[in-house]
C-alpha cells in the first residue's frame, strides 16, 4: 500500500489513464516543483533512482529530456515537447519513453488552488488502448505514486 491514499489511478476513456493527487502546498510551488530542473532532479523517480540528466525549455514548443538511474544501475530516458503552459494552473506535453519512441503519448496537467493545497490532476492520453494498458502493466502508475512522495519531501523544503 502507498504511504499517500489521496494518489488515485483511473481508466476514465479507452485510451486515458488519470492520475490525481494532493499536494499540501499551494499551486505556484507544485507547478514549479514539477518543471524547474533543480527540483525535478530531486524527485522524479520511486525511492532509489537518482535523475542524472535534466533539462527543459519551459515554453510552448520547447523540449524537455529526463534520464532516471534504477539502483541497478540501468538508466531510463523520458521526453517531450511542451503544448501549453498557463502558470500556475495547467501544462499539457507530449511525453515519450525513448525505449518506445513510437508510443507517445499527451499528458494535460491541472493544479487546483484548495487554499493554500493543490489538487493535481494529470490526464495521459495514448494513441491506441493497447499503449494505455501496456504502460499501465509496466508499473508506472505506482512509479509515479512513489515519485509523488518524494515531491512532497522536496515540496517541504520549497515551503519551509
Amino acid at each position: 500500500m502507498l504511504a499517500d491514499e489521496s494518489f488515485q489511478v483511473s481508466k476514465p476513456a479507452p485510451r486515458e489513464v488519470m492520475m490525481t493527487r494532493s499536494f499540501d502546498a499551494p499551486p505556484r510551488l507544485v507547478f514549479e516543483a514539477m518543471t524547474k530542473p533543480e527540483y525535478i532532479r530531486r524527485w522524479y523517480g520511486p525511492h532509489g533512482f537518482t535523475v542524472t540528466h535534466c533539462e527543459t525549455d519551459l515554453r510552448v514548443g520547447g523540449a524537455y529530456r529526463i534520464v532516471q538511474r534504477a539502483p541497478d544501475g540501468s538508466e531510463f530516458g523520458f521526453r517531450g515537447v511542451h503544448r501549453e503552459i498557463i502558470v500556475p494552473t495547467r501544462r499539457v506535453y507530449t511525453w515519450v519513453f525513448e525505449p518506445m519512441p513510437d508510443k507517445e503519448a499527451v499528458i494535460t496537467e491541472t493544479f487546483e488552488d484548495l487554499g493554500g493545497q493543490t489538487a493535481f490532476v494529470a490526464r495521459i492520453l495514448f494513441a491506441t488502448q493497447e499503449d494505455r494498458d501496456g504502460y499501465l502493466s509496466t508499473g508506472a502508475s505506482e512509479g509515479g505514486a512513489l515519485a509523488y512522495e518524494r515531491l512532497d519531501e522536496v515540496l517541504k523544503t520549497m515551503t519551509a
